[in-house]
């Protein structure tokens, strides 16, 4: 049925929705020969060559024999110029004798390719690297002008948008039969020297890939936990977290409560890389005061919403507290209400996403901006996230010295990173604390501390080409000086208590790091 469904859906030009149903014929396990060529048809007419490639090597795995399929793996192949993969296949089809004239076309294309391959580094992920979302936007700012890259994801969720440059593979996250995945991942970087290997896990497709192209090219590995899916999620089981950690030559993390998490599970060590800055072109100082047109309890909410339940318990809060919040970030989730004026009355005002430099700049107007966290009571469906993830936009509003009010529990990543910084307060989703400690966000002496402190600690997240301290790191098997020693420092009090003293610290290791680049 659902097959059908998805027939109708492509005659009727709807290639996108009939993807959607042919989802539900990979979820039952009833996926045929027939269906991975279907899919690939539908790829192909949204633009997502990659993904169709894909399941083009699905197809060729499973009738080996077919040669019309493997005409369409070279074809597929020449355009991201797999040499090895379409040699492997036209071999075939000469072999065999298949449409000589068809196949004499393809070995012209073929002979343009170049061989051996470039030499590139591998980014491993599970969807599209975009800036709509954190963990597209740090990876793009961390590699710019790096490369060459190839990233190899397997989901897509932002319709394949991409704005990192790289070339991009995509393999499907469906079942494969043994010996099928390691036989894609071998096909996909055939043509590649891959010499080092960056894997940001968030299922456990993305960690076993990370094995398999360490094993097959032989390249150093790093894992860079952003999102927590094996300890507070089911992402991915303990036994593969475990193999891609092990086979890791570094292992990074976003927060040091991620750090002493993963230390207790998993006995290995784990180094702290918050979200970083490469510039300071978003630094500028708060200026609010008091006015008519930006009173007290007017204030700014920045970055995504990630659940229904997290923006209807926002919803709660602000109406409650008789706050107005003017929202940059994303207002057209599905799961949003579709008349805007429903949270308006609420206090909630969606004003899009901004430019990084022009938010900026609009935010040192505001008395604070408000940071969603979890309560972390086993009610909300995303404890993963807020437990141990810092949001990296909390990052980004440093470098503007405007103090922030974050919610939930006391103990979540954001919570402790205000905290520990001195750089605002926090409060649980209840009006009556929050009027409590409004005063702490709008008086002028308080509010003197909270810049103060910001001022302080914002030079030790700006990391000029970050992502080359990354791969240097890598190349030695340890953490290197970094700008944020001074609070993240493992095995020491340092990241445990305030630590608004470091100024002079801070300077030091920014000279060190400058110097080792």
């Amino acid at each position: 049925g659902w097959r059908l469904l998805a027939e109708i859906l492509v005659a009727l030009g709807r290639p996108q929705d009939a993807l959607n149903a042919m989802r539900r014929v990979v979820l039952l396990g009833a996926i045929e020969l027939r269906d991975w060529l279907f899919l690939a048809d539908c790829r192909q007419a949204l633009g997502r060559p990659e993904e169709a490639l894909s399941d083009l090597l699905r197809a060729a795995y499973r009738a080996p024999d077919d040669l019309t399929v493997a005409a369409r793996v070279v074809e597929g192949a020449l355009g991201f110029g797999l040499a090895t993969t379409v040699e492997a296949f036209l071999s075939k089809l000469e072999a065999a004798n298949f449409e000589p004239k068809r196949v004499a076309q393809l070995r012209a294309r073929a002979a343009q390719l170049t061989k051996p391959g470039p030499v590139v580094d591998l980014l491993i992920t599970h969807n599209e690297v975009c800036r709509r979302h954190g963990t597209g936007v740090l990876l793009e700012r961390y590699f710019e002008g790096s490369g060459p890259f190839v990233t190899l994801r397997s989901h897509t969720l932002y319709e394949g948008q991409t704005n990192f440059t790289a070339t991009h593979l995509y393999l499907d996250a469906a079942p494969m039969e043994p010996g099928e995945e390691e036989a894609h991942v071998r096909e996909l970087l055939s043509n590649y020297t891959v010499r080092r290997i960056l894997c940001v896990p968030f299922y456990e497709a993305d960690t076993r890939r990370a094995v398999l192209a360490r094993r097959l090219t032989g390249a150093p590995l790093c894992a860079y936990v952003m999102d927590d899916q094996t300890l507070f999620a089911k992402g991915i089981p303990h036994g593969s977290a475990r193999l891609l950690f092990e086979a890791a030559q570094l292992r990074l993390v976003i927060s040091p409560e991620m750090r002493d998490a993963y230390e207790a599970k998993f006995d290995l060590p784990f180094d702290v890389m918050p979200p970083l800055l490469t510039s300071r072109e978003g630094h500028h100082v708060n200026r609010w005061t008091p006015t008519k047109d930006r009173p007290a309890r007017r204030a700014a909410l920045v970055g995504n919403v990630w659940s229904a339940g997290q923006f209807a318990q926002l919803r709660a809060f602000v109406r409650s507290a008789g706050l107005q919040l003017d929202w940059f970030g994303n207002a057209k989730c599905a799961w949003l209400p579709a008349d805007p004026k429903e949270y308006e009355r609420d206090g909630i005002f969606a004003r899009g996403f901004l430019p990084e430099s022009e938010l900026a700049a609009r935010l040192v107007d505001y008395p604070f901006v408000v940071v969603p966290s979890g309560k972390l009571d086993g009610t909300e469906g995303n404890e993963w996230l807020t437990r141990l993830s810092l949001p990296s936009r909390m990052v980004f509003l440093l470098q503007t010295h405007t103090p922030m009010l974050v919610l939930g529990h006391p103990d979540t990543a954001a919570s402790q990173f205000v905290s520990r910084l001195g750089l605002g307060v926090v409060a649980p989703y209840e009006a009556e604390d929050f009027v409590a400690k409004l005063d702490q966000l709008t008086q002028p002496e308080a509010r003197k501390a909270f810049l103060a402190n910001a001022a302080r600690h914002s030079p030790a997240f700006i990391m000029p080409e970050a992502g080359k301290w990354i791969w240097q790191s890598l190349a030695a098997g340890e953490a290197l000086p970094a700008p944020f020693d001074p609070i993240y420092r493992a095995g020491s009090d340092a990241d445990r208590a305030p630590l608004l003293p470091a100024a002079k610290t801070a300077s030091s290791n920014i000279a060190a790091y400058q110097q080792l680049l």
